[in-house]
């Protein structure tokens, strides 16, 4: 009771870690990280990370949480997952950042650098040619790299396959 009490009035952070010395770059591994390891990797697929939990007469339930998943095929290269729960009543994958730097909501892997999967499936495309954007994996709309021409197009790969409707620069429609 009292030294609880003395403790609390004392100390206002539930947690804190500090040191003097930290590094200079967000890589140094002298920086000031909690670290979780994962000492005795054996496998592709390993996860470790964090989670959130919350306990109702004494049933842990998994709230959300962020966990690496490590891919393992060269230099220990690890994904970052991201996850809630929902009314379903369990925790699951709602977002990835891949060890490639691809952002994923809704999915598991993607060519694209940033995809979204919802009911509609939407994907952004923007690799330097075409400024694009997939939908349902049949249709992409976007600003063609040559000509600067907005399209419309019955593909998933290309603004210059199957183009159906075409505004060119001053507003012309082909």
């Amino acid at each position: 009771g009292i030294m609880a009490k003395l403790f609390s009035a004392l100390f206002s952070s539930k947690l804190e870690i500090s040191d003097t010395t930290v590094g200079t770059t967000p890589t140094d591994n002298d920086n000031l990280f909690i670290k979780l390891s994962n000492k005795s990797v054996t496998s592709v697929g390993e996860t470790w990370g964090i989670g959130f939990n919350s306990n109702n007469a004494g049933t842990d339930k998994l709230g959300a949480f962020v966990s690496a998943f490590g891919h393992y095929s060269t230099n220990y290269n690890t994904s970052l997952i991201f996850g809630t729960r929902n009314t379903s009543g369990n925790a699951s994958e709602k977002m990835r950042l891949t060890d490639s730097g691809q952002l994923l909501v809704g999915l598991t892997s993607s060519s694209n650098i940033v995809a979204f999967k919802d009911v509609a499936d939407i994907e952004f495309d923007l690799d330097g040619s075409d400024a694009a954007m997939n939908f349902n994996s049949i249709w992409r709309t976007g600003v063609r790299s040559s000509g600067s021409s907005f399209r419309f197009a019955e593909s998933n790969t290309s603004l210059g396959t199957n183009v159906r409707m075409t505004i060119e620069t001053g507003g012309q429609i082909t």
